[in-house]
């Protein structure tokens, strides 16, 4: 949409019809049109915008692009050709940019040629990222006017990585205290769901292992109980989402204690064992101002259990079964965040933790349910 408030842009009344033509255009540029309808009462609202080229044989702007197709790393994009085709159209000009919270980067926007027709296929995508599409028609006298940009996320993949930071240690004759990490950020493909944690006697075979589901993808540790005294085992892990199991750890070896009343003292916690904070209290509240725009108001408490200096704490928040924005807050003195221009008539998914030295830890999960908004409509179907 043009930078300029609508009462500025240029108009003209066109009786009841479907049909009219606006005469005094500046050539070679791109103009953006709308439509309003009126009655006798007032104007409804503004149509979706159109664009079109003041450009003698350059197409008009497709329409209708959608995705029909959307793997981890590949989306079929479908469109309609331009109502005008100019001097006929010999190719089109996809343009696309990326982000991705879990890679921390984006790419800015690149562009490349495709062939004639209403459909292509673009791969070598990364899993569960944010993509934003548009289109151009092109014809031997030039590019057209693009479409609006469509916005479309990859599916989620399994982990490439293992979780991360693994240490596994005796706590008795019986028993092994395992701890863990997510796997890195940028690994993940999509949201943790579950852990499987295996172990198994060392003079036995990976293919006997125990298998011991984690289905919180909160947990951070896990007791490995019932074991012989004075015995070596293996133990490995891996993260999965909702596509499957990721790549498994390297084992790692750990022996069993001897039992308790032979002289051992019983292990000792000390004050910071190497864990990540507890949930933080997590606080919502939604105001709508004169104008009905909803501002979400998010407020934290510290966690009872820090296992060091607090660093930090990480807000993500989106639409329920969305990819999650999120937001950084460095240091502890920060324990609140507005949010402004949230949508209505949805439910949020709001998640807090807080970060010491070795990562970020538990999550507090408020599902907040936003007010509902007046319905609203425009005319549809805007040809050239």
């Amino acid at each position: 949409m043009p930078s300029l408030p609508t009462p500025s842009w240029k108009s003209q009344i066109v009786q009841d019809n479907k049909l009219t033509t606006i005469s005094n255009l500046t050539p070679d540029t791109i103009y953006t049109i709308s439509v309003q309808a009126h009655t006798g009462i007032g104007p409804g609202p503004l149509s979706d915008p159109v664009k079109v080229k003041a450009q003698q044989g350059v197409p008009s702007q497709p329409t209708n692009l959608q995705p029909v197709h959307v793997t981890a790393t590949e989306m079929e994009l479908r469109w309609t050709r331009p109502s005008y085709q100019g001097e006929n159209i010999i190719s089109y000009e996809l343009y696309w940019n990326m982000t991705c919270t879990g890679l921390r980067f984006y790419i800015k926007s690149k562009n490349k040629t495709i062939p004639e027709g209403e459909s292509y296929t673009l791969g070598d995508l990364h899993p569960n990222c944010l993509y934003n599409f548009w289109l151009a028609g092109k014809s031997q006298h030039g590019e057209g006017p693009t479409t609006a940009p469509i916005s479309v996320y990859t599916e989620q993949s399994t982990p490439d990585a293992p979780p991360s930071d693994i240490r596994a240690v005796a706590v008795d004759s019986g028993s092994i205290l395992v701890e863990w990490s997510p796997p890195l950020e940028h690994k993940q493909n999509g949201f943790i769901t579950y852990y499987k944690l295996m172990y198994v006697n060392s003079s036995q075979n990976d293919s006997d292992a125990m298998v011991i589901p984690i289905n919180s993808p909160d947990d951070r540790d896990f007791t490995i109980k019932d074991l012989e005294k004075r015995t070596e085992y293996r133990v490995w892990m891996l993260a999965g989402t909702i596509v499957g199991d990721g790549l498994k750890s390297e084992p790692i070896q750990v022996r069993t204690d001897e039992n308790g009343e032979e002289g051992r003292s019983k292990p000792q916690k000390v004050g910071m064992p190497g864990g990540i904070p507890t949930k933080p209290k997590l606080h919502i509240n939604g105001t709508l101002n004169y104008y009905g725009k909803l501002s979400v108001y998010v407020q934290w408490d510290k966690p009872q259990e820090t296992y060091g200096d607090l660093l930090g704490y990480r807000l993500r928040y989106g639409p329920k079964g969305d990819q999650l924005s999120t937001v950084t807050f460095e240091g502890e003195l920060i324990n609140d965040k507005t949010l402004e221009d949230m949508q209505r008539g949805i439910e949020y998914e709001f998640r807090m933790s807080a970060k010491n030295h070795i990562d970020y830890g538990q999550e507090s999960v408020i599902i907040y349910s936003t007010p509902e908004a007046p319905p609203s409509g425009s005319p549809v179907n805007i040809e050239r």
